[in-house]
């Protein structure tokens, strides 16, 4: 069971066959298609709870506990919370009749809905979407080490009678992380798709503390931080500078101009019909045509933004690490974040 201690990932990619891949891809769409049923349940229970007149009424009260009581009531009565998503899920699971993936992983499922559902309830977020068969879900776990387990002995996952090799390296930080005294409290199984291929990968959530790779300085010690849009200067007793805040990261803004503009001329060959005289995008519902050199362009440009994304979070991880060297307390003014959005992205 998950319980409220201190946690850390251990990320590990998996070594499969082609058996293994095929179940994989299978549990996969299954939790896709379980996803979607799931949302489609609940989103059908919001507008009905929407349209009743126990919520018109309750809309017209005066701000205050009743209200909010009324509406808590409300809410309740249509089964809206994260436990009845998560028994939606399961009976959606058992009316199947599949069996690629278990109690516990389609019960993480309705969870996964009802934190993108109360988001679009209380007005944080967009209208929750459904998952296409392209795009599909990037995540299953297990609630626990039972569905989804993991064999230190064997390192191996087993998920559905399926052992999964892990291909874990023998250094010192991996040792010590995954030591026979630390506890799995579950297992998550990630997709990602490197060069325009899937490749799987399995994170493992362990009890404690991560091991330390750096010396950070004691909260005493403290810092002050002005971050800018591409630079960041930091100020100590000791210490002073302005650095990058990714310095490693080439935008190549000719290249992916140049690469959207050959995808941009492969849509228009592909799609005459598609597009008016002065070259606008028709109005209305449009059949889409691909070949295969214009799946090729769009995976390299994903791959290119791939890239970016991971040379940028490895240089923000090191800037942090280098800060937390320095001062264990860090002190920043009062950013506008959006701001920075609007005027330099």
């Amino acid at each position: 069971m998950r319980t409220s201690t201190p946690s850390y990932i251990v990320e590990l990619p998996l070594r499969v066959n082609d058996q293994q891949d095929r179940f994989l891809k299978k549990a996969f769409e299954f939790g896709r298609t379980l996803y979607n049923a799931t949302l489609g349940t609940a989103l059908g229970r919001l507008q009905s709870m929407r349209e009743s007149k126990a919520w018109r009424n309750a809309r017209n009260m005066p701000q205050g506990k009743a209200r909010s009581k009324a509406f808590a009531t409300i809410q309740k009565s249509y089964e809206l919370s994260e436990f009845g998503l998560v028994t939606v899920a399961n009976n959606h699971r058992k009316a199947s009749g599949r069996n690629h993936i278990g109690a516990h992983e389609a019960q993480n499922i309705g969870k996964t809905v009802w934190r993108a559902l109360e988001r679009y309830m209380f007005h944080d977020a967009g209208r929750p979407r459904f998952k296409s068969f392209k795009q599909g879900i990037n995540s299953i776990e297990g609630s626990d080490n039972r569905e989804i387990m993991f064999k230190p002995d064997s390192k191996t996952i087993v998920w559905r009678q399926h052992k999964l090799k892990i291909m874990m390296p023998e250094t010192a930080y991996f040792k010590e992380a995954l030591a026979p005294n630390k506890r799995v409290k579950f297992c998550r199984v990630i997709r990602r798709t490197l060069k325009g291929k899937k490749r799987w990968y399995v994170q493992l959530c362990v009890e404690g503390l991560a091991p330390v790779r750096k010396v950070y300085a004691p909260q005493s010690e403290v810092v002050g931080i002005d971050p800018g849009p591409s630079s960041i200067a930091y100020y100590h007793e000791q210490y002073a500078g302005l650095t990058k805040v990714a310095p490693h990261v080439e935008l190549q803004e000719t290249k992916t101009r140049r690469l959207q503009r050959k995808i941009d001329r492969s849509r228009r060959a592909n799609n005459p019909d598609n597009f008016n005289a002065d070259g606008t995008v028709k109005k209305g519902r449009l059949v889409w045509k691909t070949s295969h050199r214009y799946q090729q362009l769009v995976s390299e440009l994903a791959e290119h933004h791939r890239c970016l994304a991971s040379t940028r979070k490895r240089d923000h991880g090191e800037l942090v690490n280098k800060l937390l060297q320095i001062g264990g307390t860090i002190k920043i003014e009062k950013n506008s974040y959006l701001s920075y959005q609007r005027n330099f992205l």
